[in-house]
């Protein structure tokens, strides 16, 4: 956890991501609440040297410094929950759920270009 902002691995006694694509395969891939496949923890490991995280924590810092009720701006919200994914991702597990994720790249990265719609 030298180079990247952040990682997700299975806990110790947990699934790792290839077991755990092979049980979902094998459950037929259901949804159901009751599955017990897609219950196992996942760990976020944070690196805080990584600049990515130090810009996060001073946006979620400097945001609940100026609002009363600590609540940070949708774009950050945005940002963590897609550095969750893409870790995720990169860890080897399939996303929850893959239009959200789509959706929240295309909105970050338009932002970044200085694309104000995708429409």
């Amino acid at each position: 956890l030298t180079t990247e902002p952040c990682v997700v691995v299975a806990d110790t006694y947990g699934h790792s991501s290839f077991m755990d694509k092979i049980q979902k395969a094998q459950m037929f891939n259901s949804n159901s609440d009751d599955n017990p496949v897609s219950d196992f923890k996942k760990i976020l490991e944070i690196n805080p040297h990584h600049r990515v995280n130090q810009i996060i924590l001073e946006r979620i810092n400097v945001k609940s410094h100026f609002t009363q009720n600590n609540q940070t701006d949708t774009s950050t919200e945005e940002l963590i929950e897609l550095l969750y994914e893409t870790a995720a991702f990169h860890s080897g597990f399939a996303a929850q759920d893959s239009n959200e994720f789509v959706r929240r790249f295309y909105q970050v990265y338009s932002k970044a270009m200085g694309v104000i719609s995708l429409e």
